[in-house]
């Protein structure tokens, strides 16, 4: 499992209001483009728009960590 902080805003970039939401987390081999080569959503609750996850904790990963991800 990779422990992960975010901060969730809206289009306009202002913070979340307290609650839950789904978000989808994924990672890529290139920085822009590209295929995921692994994703996962979660229902993340925000607290003023900070939440924890537990990434690989619904998609376990199947990927090695030699490389770099984005």
């Amino acid at each position: 499992l990779i422990s992960y902080q975010g901060v969730l805003t809206d289009n306009s970039g202002n913070l979340v209001s307290n609650g839950n939401y789904n978000v989808t987390f994924n990672l890529y081999t290139v920085s822009t483009g590209g295929s995921s080569i692994w994703n996962e959503t979660q229902t993340v609750t925000t607290n003023v728009g900070v939440f924890n996850v537990n990434l690989g904790s619904v998609t376990p990963f199947t990927i090695g960590f030699s490389s770099q991800y984005y």
